[in-house]
């Protein structure tokens, strides 16, 4: 039976391993790149790319083309696979121990795997559709081999968000702009890294791309070329010291990672915005440093809560200003849990003229995230906030006594989350954002959807209606308390000391700047531009994106 079921899996593979001779023209220094195949994507499609690669290099380079059963690379096989195609090129004259690799999509996952054994010998790799695993960058980024990462900005499977994450923790937070660079290709989506037809999950997920097959290609095949050249130059020196490498190489790089710099910003600002556990927030509930909360109170907080708190708070009289604090906690937590009550607090200073108040969140995310795929969303679904109400800011704040409740009737968490997608559009590129008008499906705003405790609250998320061309309806669950909250719901019996003073309090599931950030640039296209989308507009699109850069 296993010789049968063996006999089988090798009958099912498309392709045989196969390799590609260095170029005649070549005259550097030898090397070799084993390329690993995505999911569902024959081997022998990636040849163009490679070729283009060959060509951009002035190494002699081999290029290895392991395949796999189905067409989907296997971890177990990775290894076994690998060797038999080093083995057939050596036997065709191969003569180096400089080896690199690359990825497409899945591949990517494994080929990491794979690398990180040290005694493997990767002098480098190339990961494309698909960035360096999360774990590698908390508390500090941590992995050893050399390693470039090229994205689409129209990869509809590997969001382009997931890469500008790789871009924050290995290029912004490392400084590891040459070992370990990250380069958006503009317009080129998921596809395109291989050739011929799409598969079916390409058609499926992906976005159209704003480039040719063959400028895509080149592009990529550019920077490839660039990053192996740098890795040759410092291997053969040692180390990264202070001799002189290739300055074709170096400036092609750095180009490419200067305009990637520009690109990611306005992604980078939403996610910082947010306060993302994959940011700049990892030290929250369910973040990589959840460790660090204590009684349910966290280290790391979100801005965007504070916006939302002005917002209630509104334009205060008298020449009064206004200013708010927060923090991440987990917002179920109590003493009977071993936690504490975290609860918004106002205060004042009369010698600055400022109202103060503090605000608490715990952000949510889509099913699929921890995973780390890139697949879906990477931002949090909402931002649960704890905020206090207009009325007590007046009272408390301001000591206007007969301020009424119904200043708190204004839909304060809708006019958030409508001020949270006004500031991603604002921020987003001039190229993006004519895009998306173009072929965007728009967010519209429903009303807040009131709660009238605090679990109800808790366990309501924030709603993403898909009304089709209408647009993604966003509502957000609400929950407001009076002053006197107590005595007009309990009456005369007395609020026992162990319960806080539920009055105050105008709580909203918000909506996360960088949750409308990643809409803008990719899953808000995908109704009327992915890939498998026939629309005639798409001309009349592609001429608004161009005129925009």
């Amino acid at each position: 039976m296993r010789v049968l079921l063996l006999s089988l899996a090798a009958l099912a593979r498309a392709d045989p391993d196969s390799y590609l001779k260095p170029l005649a023209s070549a005259t550097g220094p030898e090397a070799a790149l084993v390329w690993i195949q995505g999911a569902l994507i024959p081997a022998h499609e990636y040849t163009p790319l490679l070729q283009k690669i060959q060509a951009a290099s002035g190494l002699k380079l081999w290029i290895g083309q392991p395949s796999f059963t189905l067409d989907t690379p296997e971890p177990a096989l990775l290894p076994h696979r690998i060797d038999t195609t080093l083995k057939m090129m050596r036997s065709a004259g191969m003569n180096t121990t400089t080896i690199f690799y690359g990825a497409h999509s899945l591949g990517t996952v494994f080929l990491q795997m794979y690398c990180a054994t040290a005694s493997n010998g990767c002098a480098g790799q190339i990961l494309t559709g698909g960035p360096l695993a999360r774990t590698n960058y908390y508390p500090s980024f941590s992995y050893a081999v050399p390693t470039l990462t090229m994205a689409g900005s129209m990869d509809g499977l590997s969001r382009v968000t997931r890469a500008t994450e790789a871009y924050y923790h290995q290029v912004q937070l490392a400084k590891q702009q040459e070992t370990f660079p990250v380069v958006v290709i503009e317009g080129m989506n998921h596809y395109q890294w291989a050739s011929e037809a799409p598969s079916l999950l390409e058609k499926e997920r992906d976005l159209k791309a704003e480039l040719t097959l063959d400028e895509s290609h080149k592009q990529a095949a550019t920077l490839a070329a660039a990053f192996l050249a740098l890795r040759v130059g410092a291997t053969s020196r040692g180390g990264d010291g202070d001799t002189a490498v290739d300055a074709v190489a170096a400036s092609t790089l750095a180009a490419g990672l200067r305009n990637t710099a520009e690109f990611v910003a306005p992604i980078i600002g939403a996610y910082e915005s947010e306060g993302s556990r994959h940011f700049n927030g990892p030290r929250q509930i369910d973040g990589p440093g959840a460790d660090a909360c204590v009684k349910g109170g966290c280290p790391d907080q979100s801005s965007w809560a504070t916006v939302a708190q002005g917002i209630v708070a509104g334009s205060l009289p008298d020449g009064w200003g206004f200013s708010a604090t927060n923090e991440f906690v987990d917002c179920s937590s109590t003493p009977l849990t071993g936690g504490e009550f975290h609860l918004p607090t106002i205060t004042n200073s009369s010698a600055t003229k400022t109202v103060s108040s503090t605000t608490y969140s715990q952000c949510n995310w889509d099913l699929g995230d921890a995973e780390d795929t890139g697949f879906v969303y990477t931002s949090a679904s909402e931002i649960g906030t704890k905020l206090s109400s207009r009325q007590c800011i007046y009272i408390k704040g301001l000591g206007k006594t007969d301020t009424p409740f119904s200043v708190d009737d204004p839909q304060f968490c809708k006019m958030a989350n409508q001020a949270a997608y006004a500031w991603a559009l604002s921020k987003a590129s001039p190229a993006t954002r004519a895009r998306y008008y173009a072929h965007g499906q728009n967010y519209t705003f429903g009303d807040d959807i009131s709660k009238a405790g605090g679990p109800l609250f808790l366990n309501a998320g924030i709603t993403y209606k898909d009304n089709g061309d209408a647009g993604v309806e966003v509502s957000s669950p609400m929950q407001k308390t009076e002053q006197d909250y107590w005595k007009d719901h309990f009456g005369p019996i007395p609020r026992p000391s162990i319960i806080p003073d539920p009055g105050c309090f105008h709580y909203c599931k918000l909506l996360s700047p960088a949750r409308a950030m990643e809409w803008i640039y990719v899953d808000g296209l995908r109704r009327h531009y992915s890939l498998g989308n026939s629309s005639s507009a798409r001309a009349a699109a592609l001429a608004l994106v161009e005129k925009a850069r």
